[in-house]
């Protein structure tokens, strides 16, 4: 985007303003001098924004100005300015899509043999999740088993050691009470 020549500047501007009647009703030394000016605006643009100024304006795609009538110098300053940004942010754009990465190739789509075998190791895999749940659920009842015989032991020794204590005391109050009635 390097500024444009004067010259083909020049040569824009003369035939967008030679299609407004009311400049090109002007002699030629004041269509000159405003042409001058209008160049002078946007000589330092790129060719490519000041011709899109141009042709907005014919088109009277510029939403603040009236394009019914001839643009001032500031005004198709402005107009190309406009018309700049805009084609800095296409620039942008193509630059972005530009470096874009390409993706890799998707693979290939599988043969019949490799979906037989994806099949088959997945069945695999689902018996072996299968035996492994049927084996803890042994193990489970196994030691659920265990654990009910162990507490089962366990309170049948609180249930003896309590009976024996039980009838130790009766012993005790017996041989007390025998005791006790032979004094």
């Amino acid at each position: 985007m390097r500024p444009g020549g004067r010259t083909q500047i020049e040569d824009r501007l003369h035939g967008f303003a030679y299609g407004f009647g009311t400049l090109r009703a002007l002699d030629s030394d004041t269509f000159a001098a405003t042409l001058k000016v209008m160049v002078q605006a946007v000589d330092h643009l790129p060719y490519e924004a000041v011709s899109r100024a141009c042709l907005a304006w014919t088109k009277g795609q510029i939403r603040w100005a009236n394009c019914r009538f001839p643009p001032d110098a500031p005004e198709i300053a402005r107009a190309a300015e406009e018309a700049l940004g805009q084609m800095r942010m296409e620039e942008r754009e193509i630059r972005i899509v530009l470096g874009a990465k390409l993706l890799p190739a998707p693979p290939a789509k599988p043969t019949q043999e490799e979906r037989d075998k994806a099949v088959a190791d997945a069945a695999a895999v689902i018996a072996g999740i299968v035996e492994a749940g049927r084996r803890l659920d042994e193990d489970l009842s196994a030691a659920a088993r265990r654990g009910s015989d162990a507490e089962h032991l366990e309170h049948v020794r609180r249930f003896q050691a309590a009976e024996a204590e039980r009838k130790a005391r009766i012993a005790q109050r017996n041989s007390e009470a025998q005791g006790g009635s032979s004094a």
